[in-house]
């Protein structure tokens, strides 16, 4: 093993990235799908907004507070508290879904749990990692822990975003938010990347082609 990927090694470390990884990225794909879900439900780009402010706000009106808890209290048991509060949050995404309910209040403040969760988890976790690998070993552990979470912020809405187009190609509701949460958790959308691969292979509409319509949305209004 290269010496960069040596530290993981150390069994806690190598399960602690993976929770980090499947956590965000199905949070990530999740937000995704909500905003399909909203906006074919209200046609307003305002909802957009007020999906990503209902999850900013608790951040940072949380964030001090979260420290002083992650400082006080157990981490390993903030963290998985944490991770209980964003199962929650996609189990009551998916039972809205299921549900048919035409308001989209109840969305803002499922999102606002999630603001909430995201506000103590970040500490809490950037704490345990100098508990997983002795100090000789933390330098090596620091770059892996940050690469996994940009992977799933990067790769989580460009998932999402095949799943939801092939939903809506399909004419089925895109991603139902609840399944980031279900079993598999964040695998639940590589079904639909491979057959949106495969259809591209197959002379089906081009990457590009798809990154041109929000372009052509934006001069027709």
């Amino acid at each position: 093993m290269a010496p960069a990927f040596g530290v993981l090694r150390h069994g806690g470390l190598r399960w602690y990235l993976l929770a980090r990884l499947c956590g965000t990225l199905a949070v990530q794909m999740q937000t995704v799908a909500v905003g399909w879900q909203v906006y074919e439900a209200t046609h307003d780009p305002l909802d957009l907004g007020l999906i990503g402010l209902s999850q900013f706000l608790p951040f940072i009106v949380l964030i001090l507070p979260a420290g002083h808890v992650a400082d006080h209290y157990d981490r390993r048991r903030v963290a998985a508290v944490c991770f209980a509060l964003q199962a929650a949050g996609g189990l009551l995404m998916f039972g809205y879904t299921r549900a048919g309910v035409p308001a989209v209040w109840p969305v803002f403040a499922i999102m606002g749990l999630f603001g909430i969760a995201r506000a103590f988890s970040m500490p809490a976790q950037q704490a345990l990692l100098p508990n997983m690998v002795p100090p000789a070993d933390y330098g090596r552990a620091v770059p892996l822990s940050s690469s996994a979470n940009q992977i799933a912020r990067i790769s989580g809405p460009a998932l999402g975003g095949l799943g939801g187009r092939d939903a809506h190609r399909q004419g089925r509701r895109p991603l139902r938010p609840g399944r980031a949460h279900r079993g598999a958790g964040p695998a639940s959308g590589l079904p639909r990347l491979l057959r949106a691969a495969h259809r591209r292979r197959h002379g089906g509409p081009r990457l590009w082609q798809h990154a041109e319509r929000p372009v052509g949305f934006r001069r027709g209004h």
